[in-house]
Parts: C-alpha cells; structure tokens; sequence
C-alpha cells in the first residue's frame, strides 16, 4: 500500500454584496495587481534593478530585491507577496504580458478562514491589509455548490488554502471562492494486484485497454470512449461553417461561435471523466493496477527538418497538419488526471510508462517497426501477429509496467487539466480550478476547516 494525496478544488459563489464591501474588494484586487505587474516590470527589465549586479537571475533573488519594498507600499499579507513572486516568476517568459483580473491567495487560517455567522450562514472572513487587523466577511451561497462542498468536508476532505476570484459573467460583475480541498489515501502497488490494465490512449478511441496477469498472457481487452473524436469532428465542422458566416459579418453566427466556445471542452471533460470511472470499475473487478503513458510534451511543436536544398523532410505538409490536428484534439492532460484522481480515490494504484515506440512494437514478440503499423491493424513480420493496433499498444504498456515496475513512481492525484489563467489554475470535473500549488507558509501537514463564529 501507498499513500497518495489527491487535490481537487470547488468553486463557491458568492451572495450579492454591499457597494463598501465591493469597493474593499476592487481595492484589495487593484494592489495585488499592481504588485504583480511590477514585479513582471522587474523581471523584464532585471539588469535595471537597484543592487542587480552580478546576482544571477533567479526567483530567490528576485524575492530579494523586491519584497522589502512592495511590503511596505502594498500593505498585503506576507504570503500573497510571495505568491505573486510565483505568479510572475512563471510567466516570465510571456513578453510584455500585464494581468488584469488575477485570482488572491489566501492560507487559513493566517488569512483566510471559513466561518459563520450567529444565524449560521457560512462565511469566508479574509484580510485585507498587511497586519490582519483589517478584516471582511463573504457571505457564501448555500446552494448546490455549498451542500456538494459540506459533504466533501464531513468525508474527511480539508483544505489549507483558498482564492477570491473575480470574473465577468452575463454582463455583470461577479466574485467567487475557489477552494483547493486535499485527501489522503492508501492505495494498491503491484504487489498487491492480481492483474494489469494497460491503457493506450489515442485520437480516434480514447483508451483502449487491455487486462493482462502477471505471466504477460492477456485476459481481456475492450474500448472506451470512442464517440469523443466523433463528437469533436462535428463541433469542429460546425465551428468552420459559423466562422465562414461570421467573416461575412452576420452578427447571429457571431453569438453562436460564442457559445460554442466553451462546449467542446466540456463535453470532452465529462466524458474523460465518466470514461475514468468506467476503467477504473473494471480494474477493481479484476483486482488490476493501472498503467498509462507518461504523454507530457506531446502537444509540443516539433522541429521542422530540412534538406539540404531547403525543402522539407518527411511526409507532406497537408497530411502533417492532419496529424498535427488529431494530436492537438486529444485530451492528454485531462484525461490522465481524471483517472489518476478517480482511481486514487477508490484505492488503486496508477503508474505511468515510457511511450516511445508503443505503437510499433509487437506485444508478442517485442520487435520494434514502425513498418508494422498498417493503419488500424498492426501486422508483425517477425511472428506473424495481426491485432487492432491500439490493443497491441495497451498489452505492450501494461507489460513495460511490469518490467519497468522499480523505475515507474505512482503518478499523485490532482485533478486539473488544461487552462490560461495567471495562478496556474486547472479546471476539474466540477467546472472550477486548482491552483495546485498549495500554500506559501502554512504546512500542508496541518490543514485546518474552521466554522467558528463570527
């Protein structure tokens, strides 16, 4: 048994408030976003800081020369100073980039503490200056949110941190509390598995896996998730066709590419998610660990190699862009976290694999060429193997986990997925974010729930 953290985070909104608390808040926001952009200002232009000489361009440097002075001028906690060093250390590398609606970090319960009110009401009381003494109640809607978020807290999920986010919905101003919760959990290793369930994840079927036992003989192989690229194939034809109406300036195409937006993603969260907890039934059924493939940097470009004419190498540019749309459509970041989180969570272990050359080898035989691949079969010259290429892939990944089993760590729940904003939030099966980060002084060994009064 392992024990594995698993984070996930919940959004809860806000009752309406007063025009004084909404000016303390635009208040608190307007310092905490000057301190970031001049910290960016800083980072941009590093060799014109006072005292910069000779001292090499890292974040502890950069904290300080800085922190002295915006801890005077900003009159914010200790703690969201060091935060937006963070924020801002990690988008360095964006030329010119300013924030405008940044999310605020607070750690309870130095900052930030979930209370109530005498008649009960929950509220989340934050400081608003530098010393603490200056402090403001949110009332928080008890709706859905509230009632799905109260459980998660009686089942033993607690929390150490939390953001005030601001965000602009229906044409009026809103806030809400974005609240990281965090579980432990003991979950199964190899040893204590019968089976393993390899799962090879590809664009047109989204996992396909294959059960087998410990002597490498298969015991079952099925398909998950296969309507996803369908569905994303008719969003984006339909996604072409408003656009090729919206140039030609109808406004009624225009709102409904607008709402299009955020459909395909998430149509494609939930069914990563209802695919993971399909898997995972499966493995428990057959007492299985599951292994995936370690997919970090695949949506990465790529080099573009040439002869030494100056034309390209390889295949065609049109059916380049065709592979490189496919790529770019699956789900490789969720869809591994989903599962990683929903497994933890019923106790089994996820372990990921090296995926070089997956696809091209032969589960039988263990000959590596990419010859061998004829589209969706895959055809062994070696000893003769015919099989669906996306089964051959997953018999081979579940095989390197038992192989590589000393080498491959379990992968550490966190549910998050793909997403722009400053903090590095991540988007979960709930339509809110994780920060992901975790508190800058309170140690995540000691979280504190408090509902006191006041």
């Amino acid at each position: 048994m392992v024990l594995q953290v698993v984070k996930k985070s919940y959004k809860l909104n806000i009752c309406p408030l007063t025009n004084a608390k909404i000016k303390r808040l635009e208040d608190l926001e307007n310092r905490y976003r000057t301190v970031l952009n001049v910290i960016k200002t800083g980072l941009e232009y590093w060799d014109a800081l006072p005292g910069s000489d000779d001292l090499p361009f890292k974040k502890f440097n950069l904290q300080k020369l800085l922190y002295n002075g915006i801890s005077k001028d900003s009159d914010l906690q200790s703690q969201q100073i060091i935060d937006a060093m963070s924020d801002a250390w990690s988008n360095r590398k964006a030329p010119c980039a300013r924030f405008k609606h940044p999310a605020i970090p607070y750690n309870c319960p130095r900052s930030g503490k979930l209370g109530r009110t005498a008649k009960g009401n929950p509220v989340m009381a934050i400081a608003t200056d530098d010393s603490g003494s200056k402090r403001m109640a949110i009332p928080i809607a008890m709706d859905g949110a509230w009632d799905r978020f109260r459980k998660e807290i009686d089942n033993g999920w607690t929390f150490t941190y939390f953001e005030l986010h601001y965000r602009r919905s229906k044409g009026i101003d809103r806030w809400c509390v974005i609240v990281t919760l965090r579980k432990e959990f003991f979950v199964k290793d190899l040893e204590l598995s019968r089976t393993v369930l390899g799962i090879d994840t590809g664009s047109g079927t989204l996992a396909a896996g294959s059960v087998i036992d410990k002597d490498g003989r298969v015991v079952r192989q099925r398909y998950f998730g296969r309507d996803i690229a369908h569905r994303q194939r008719d969003i984006g034809l339909r996604r072409s066709k408003l656009q090729g109406f919206a140039d030609k300036g109808s406004r009624k195409a225009r709102k409904k590419l607008n709402a299009l937006k955020g459909y395909e993603e998430n149509l494609v969260k939930t069914r990563c998610y209802q695919v993971a907890h399909e898997l995972v039934d499966w493995a428990l059924e057959h007492g299985s660990m599951i292994a995936i493939e370690d997919l970090k940097g695949l949506h990465k470009p790529r080099k573009k190699t040439k002869n030494k004419d100056g034309k390209r190498k390889g295949i065609p540019r049109f059916i380049e862009k065709k592979i490189n749309r496919k790529v770019h459509r699956m789900p490789t970041d969720i869809f591994p976290t989903a599962l990683t989180s929903v497994a933890h969570q019923n106790c089994t272990g996820v372990g990921k694999v090296d995926p070089s050359y997956s696809s091209q080898t032969c589960s039988r035989c263990h000959t590596v060429n990419r010859n061998y691949r004829k589209g969706r079969i895959f055809v062994c010259g070696n000893c003769g193997l015919v099989m669906n290429a996306d089964r051959n892939a997953s018999v081979v990944i579940a095989g390197r986990l038992l192989s590589e089993r000393p080498k491959v760590p379990l992968t550490e729940g966190q549910i998050s997925g793909r997403g722009d904003r400053v903090n590095g939030h991540d988007w979960d099966h709930e339509g809110v974010r994780d920060t992901g980060r975790g508190p800058a002084q309170t140690p995540e060994s000691n979280p504190v729930n408090l509902f006191t009064g006041g």
